[in-house]
């Protein structure tokens, strides 16, 4: 066989050199060579590109051949194939069917195929009937077993004295004890979930029986029925066997719908038992019916979580005693927090499926057991502190005679995880009594085990108190080089689920272990990282961001769509952290055909992620995007709105095309936007009514269009100086907005019930909005407005007074001058934020409600201020200033002041043909219309020598006439 390999590798080599027929032959040759050793070879349909030789174990060990499974099949207990009398005996061994069970009767099916059921499922069945013959001599024997105990405790009932019940009482309990130890033992030998099956029917299935768990005394007959202990152990073997959800998807339809069938069986046998199970069987209860994804178990759920809060009230009670201290039944209080998202998996979990945000959008399903237990050494941590495992003794649950059970490390991962994971909500003190209980014991928990609870209380909405989240939080720290680097991704998760943010050095030193371990972060686990990472808005140095940048663009193309979105969603989210723009190109490339399994909420948070990295796709992107979208938007508007869509959804994408300057939307695109915004107003947000407003004149969709004043502080005016008393007028694009009134209307009406929400720079941006559309809302509107933005003057600061004031004078709004000289002081004392378009528009304001400062600080922190901002200064704020000024001042401002507008003017604005036309330009950069011939020309005497000396620096030889 050794020599046949090298004729592998140099067979499957295409070599220009080598003909097809020497291939052939070549070929023949090698079946030839090979026949006699095809035992050898791995026989897994799965075993990976190369195939695995069992001399080989460094390519896939152990492997699987077929010589290894025959001898696998001799030593095999029970056997897997039986005599032609025991198949006479035992039929098929088909399941009974539900009807059969409903009616009292185990009794197997026909050896033929039944009516409806397929080849697989029936020939798995007829796999699994020496098992059958198998379990009923067990069951014998343990019958038997019975009947002698039963003969023993009926001799001693007839016996007077206390001593002699005593005994009975005790024979019985040993003898269920035994029973209950062979039902264990049996459940944890099978490797098919029909095998467990065949034991619930044959040895548990008739009747509840006693309750009393291992070791106790119960109260039915002797080994009759299903107890406590083999109930659990049943559960958490088919866990085992199939917690992997592909395990599942295996299976015929006929077959699953029986494993589903008889999952709902056992736990409707556990339910009544649950109450009489220890800490561990309540965990291993709970961890099957998360890993299985049981939606039926709700009442085994309930009674899980009902045993384990008594179980810890038990051990509060023996930490108050003075166990593991006192003080400590309050740890874990009450404060709430809201968990964002979902997506993970459970304690010692690996998950193979992809998750997500919401914000986050997706979650984790696949599941795989694993983790470990804990260790009986001391172990020294990343900075030398040290760290106390579990002992053996120290971490185990006592009997009953030495007290209360004690819930170990590994019973509350469990507990906690699983109720996670099935999405039950606990009632209220569950967690706080969970968190009591473990904060005494952080130590000894394993890494596996820190992050589940944490990733557990993230997922159900519980924020500790700060001692017990320090505490884990160092516990972390001291074994921060044993996690796994999924599980560090899950503790980023929690944290950022639960807006926790720990110190900087804690976050240093979980960024430095997830760049060490970079490699081992798969999509998922890089999704969560990014998640989690901008929840608490932190930034690891460039060096770990880089790593994982580059780890994110090896896994592009394994990213699912949600993916996709949730690490755009995440990276926006930063503020501080851009993206390299050949990642933001591979995003492009590699999300492009995984757009049509987008959500509606996933492609906005797309197009809103590349808005704000200021990044326009090229529009082979943005056109399947939008048509995806406008889909989403038909469906809603074709449902009746049955189910409508989120306001994010709708404002995010407009926001996102405006931003970036791109082209307007098609009309139909527009169309269906409006008809899912006008009926959805009612429920945006205080930002989304803000982006809207603020992108349709910027789209051109309503009104002039053009720059404007921007939300996100880059801001802009464009659009009339000047607004008709019209009720409002659309644009005449063609993607102009059909029935923008009624829009607007709906928008404004959302406003008024938000303007307590919007920041200052919202409430700037919504009246700057309106200005450069053109649409003048009622007088009422515009006071309540003005009036809500006379309490918020202090807050203000940047370009929001001149925006603020423009806007209203543009609107024509109402203004008394107390209000707008409150502006005006206001804005005195933040001139040091403004840039030259914010005092622009507020100079110009000023002047149209004539406002005349005359405070000589005030003008003194203008002018001052104004001297340093010329830089990159633009043509309408400079003319917007310049007319503002020939109103408001009435004394020349220095040379020195002149010699610089004047400068940035002929910078900014194109040389006209003569002198006469540069009042009429400074008007037009402006945005108002063009001076009339009849009115006065200049409104200060300083204007008219400024602008004649405009002139001959332009060259012209003669000053103006007027």
């Amino acid at each position: 066989m050794a020599t046949a390999w090298p004729h592998f590798s140099y067979l499957f080599t295409k070599r220009a050199s080598v003909s097809d027929e020497q291939v052939r032959t070549r070929y023949r040759d090698l079946l030839v060579a090979t026949a006699p050793l095809l035992h050898e070879y791995d026989i897994r349909s799965g075993a990976g590109r190369v195939p695995n030789i069992r001399k080989n174990p460094a390519v896939i060990e152990p492997s699987l051949t077929l010589r290894a499974a025959a001898l696998a099949e001799a030593r095999r207990r029970p056997r897997l194939t039986a005599g032609a009398q025991e198949q006479g005996r035992v039929g098929a061994g088909a399941l009974p069917t539900d009807e059969q069970r409903a009616g009292g009767s185990s009794a197997a099916g026909a050896a033929g195929e039944q009516p409806g059921a397929d080849g697989a499922w029936t020939a798995k069945q007829a796999r699994q009937a020496p098992y059958l013959v198998y379990i009923s001599a067990v069951a014998e024997q343990l019958r038997a077993q019975a009947e002698d105990a039963a003969g023993v405790v009926a001799a001693l009932a007839g016996i007077d004295g206390e001593g002699a019940h005593a005994d009975a009482d005790a024979d019985t309990a040993q003898v269920n004890a035994d029973v209950d130890a062979q039902l264990v033992y049996q459940a944890g030998i099978t490797d098919d979930w029909v095998q467990c099956a065949h034991l619930v029917d044959v040895l548990g299935g008739k009747g509840g029986g006693g309750g009393g768990g291992s070791g106790g005394s119960g109260s039915g007959s002797v080994g009759s029925g299903l107890r406590a202990s083999p109930a659990a152990a049943l559960l958490r073997q088919l866990g085992t066997l199939l917690g992997d959800p592909r395990a599942r998807e295996r299976m015929s339809p006929l077959e699953g719908a029986s494993f589903h069938a008889f999952v709902r069986r056992l736990a409707a046998l556990a339910t009544p038992l649950v109450h009489a199970m220890t800490a561990r069987e309540v965990g291993h209860v709970a961890y099957a019916l998360a890993v299985l994804e049981a939606p039926d178990a709700r009442g085994t759920v309930d009674a899980v979580v009902q045993r384990s809060g008594a179980l810890f009230a038990q051990q509060l009670r023996a930490q108050r005693g003075g166990g593991d201290g006192g003080g400590t039944a309050d740890v874990g209080g009450a404060k709430k927090g809201q968990a964002g998202g979902g997506g993970g998996d459970g304690v010692g979990v690996d998950n193979s499926s992809g998750g997500g945000g919401g914000g986050v959008d997706g979650g984790g399903s696949g599941a795989r057991k694993g983790g470990g237990a804990a260790g009986g050494k001391k172990a020294v941590g990343r900075r030398g502190s040290a760290r106390v495992a579990a002992t053996a003794a120290g971490d185990t649950a006592p009997t009953q005679d030495n007290g209360p059970p004690v819930i170990v490390a590994a019973d509350l991962a469990s507990l906690v995880w699983s109720l996670s994971t099935l999405g039950h909500a606990p009632p209220a003190g569950w967690c706080d009594a969970l968190c009591a209980v473990s904060l005494p014991r952080l130590e000894r928990f394993q890494p596996a085990q820190l992050w589940g609870v944490l990733w557990g209380l993230a997922r159900l909405r519980h924020v500790p108190r700060d001692a017990w989240m320090a505490r884990c939080l160092q516990c972390c720290d001291a074994v921060m080089g044993e996690f796994r680097a999924e599980e560090l991704a899950h503790l980023a998760w929690a944290l950022g689920a639960m807006g926790y943010v720990p110190e900087k050095p804690w976050l240093r030193a979980l960024t430095g272990q997830l760049a060490a371990k970079v490699r081992g972060l798969l999509p998922e686990s890089l999704v969560e990282v990014m998640e989690g990472l901008a929840a608490i808005g932190y930034r690891p140095r460039p060096q770990v961001a880089w790593a994982l940048e580059a780890q994110a663009r090896r896994h592009l193309h394994a990213f699912t769509g949600a993916q996709h979105a949730s690490l755009l969603r995440s990276l926006a989210q930063h503020g501080s952290w851009a993206p390299t723009r050949q990642l933001l190109y591979d995003v492009v490339t590699h999300s492009t055909p995984r757009l049509p399994e987008m959500t509606a909420p996933q492609l906005a948070h797309v197009l809103w992620a590349f808005g704000r990295f200021r990044y326009l796709p090229d529009a082979s992107y943005v056109r399947p995007l939008l048509a995806q979208l406008h889909d989403r938007m038909e469906a809603a508007a074709a449902g009746g709105f049955q189910q409508p869509l989120d306001s994010h959804v709708l404002s995010q994408p407009l926001w996102a095309l405006a931003t970036l300057r791109a082209r307007p939307p098609p009309r139909r695109w527009v169309a269906a936007w409006a008809r899912c915004a006008t009926e959805g107003a009612h429920r945006y947000g205080p930002q989304c009514v803000a982006h809207t407003l603020w992108a349709l004149p910027q789209l051109g969709l309503v009104g002039g269009g053009g720059d404007g004043d921007n939300v996100d502080g880059s801001s802009s005016v464009s659009g009339s100086s000047s607004v008709s008393g019209s009720s409002g007028t659309s644009g005449s694009g063609s993607g102009a907005v059909p029935d923008a009134p009624l829009l607007l209307e709906a928008l404004l009406r959302r406003a008024s019930s938000v303007l307590p929400e919007l920041s200052c720079r919202e409430l700037s941006s919504v009246a700057g909005a309106l200005a450069r559309m053109r649409y003048r809302p009622s007088d009422a509107w515009l006071s309540a407005y003005a009036a809500h933005v006379g309490t918020r003057l202090p807050e203000y600061a940047n370009q929001d007074h001149g925006l603020t004031l423009w806007a209203l004078a543009a609107l024509g709004a109402p203004l008394e001058a107390p209000w707008v000289d409150a502006v005006a002081r206001e804005a005195g004392k933040k001139w040091w934020s403004m840039d030259l378009d914010g005092m622009a528009m507020l100079m110009w304001g000023l002047a149209q409600y004539g406002a005349r400062p005359d405070r000589r600080a005030w003008w003194g922190g203008f002018w001052e201020t104004s001297e340093k901002r010329w830089g990159g200064a633009r043509a309408r704020s400079l003319a917007m200033l310049t007319l503002a000024l020939g109103e408001l001042v009435p004394q020349a401002p220095a040379r020195t002041w002149q010699r610089s507008l004047s400068r940035a003017l002929r910078l900014a604005l194109p040389k006209p043909l003569r002198a006469a036309d540069i009042p009429g330009l400074l008007h037009a950069a402006a945005g108002a219309p063009p001076n009339p011939d009849d009115a006065p020309w200049p409104r200060a005497p300083w204007l008219a020598a400024f602008v004649g000396e405009l002139g001959r620096e332009w060259g012209f030889a003669h000053a103006l006439d007027d």
